[in-house]
């Protein structure tokens, strides 16, 4: 599974690549983090939808990644008497669901390997809608526009450099582990 995230802002766009620190937590304020809750599109009953993002215990781990990104974007941040305060960003959370193994050393991943209706669907949104087709997926607004070039990778936890969260089970190895953050 691959956990990709964009913002649509509807002010200055930033095309650096951004690379998400692993693990790396600081303290949110109150006021912070209700403008983090506001900026993301799923926010409401967000505890039960984070159980599709397994590399999140909780809701605090999950914006303490945001504002994360935000400090290691840079330029999005401008300092206030209250603290800090964003752009008008919202956060579009987007889980890329794929199956395989890897043959004589060969991986061999795809989501057109899926079993539907067992399986989730390509590609879905936090709360479980089914997306068609990546490239279509709407802003959230008529004057936004994407922030990023690109989608980014959320990389924390155990969580590799190509998104993928393994599976729990171990096939009997108490030793293997992926190599993420």
């Amino acid at each position: 599974m691959s956990i990709l995230l964009d913002v649509g802002s509807s002010d200055h766009a930033r095309d650096d690549d951004i690379t998400m620190p692993a693990s790396e937590f600081t303290c949110l304020s109150q006021e912070t983090r209700a403008e983090l809750e506001d900026s993301v599109a799923q926010y409401p009953d967000i505890e039960n939808k984070l159980t599709r993002l397994p590399q999140f215990a909780n809701a605090d781990e999950f914006f303490e990644c945001l504002w994360q990104s935000l400090v290691s974007s840079g330029g999005r941040l401008t300092p206030t008497a209250t603290g800090y305060s964003t752009d008008k960003v919202s956060y579009e959370i987007i889980i890329e669901n794929q199956r395989g193994s890897t043959v004589f050393g060969v991986p061999m991943y795809s989501n057109r390997s899926l079993f539907h209706p067992i399986d989730p669907p390509k590609f879905q949104t936090l709360n479980g809608h089914s997306l068609g087709n990546m490239g279509m997926y709407p802003l959230p607004g008529r004057n936004s526009r994407w922030s990023w070039r690109s989608w980014q990778v959320l990389m924390i936890n155990d969580v590799d450099e190509d998104g993928w969260i393994y599976s729990s089970f171990r096939f009997g190895s108490r030793r293997w582990r992926g190599k993420g953050g």
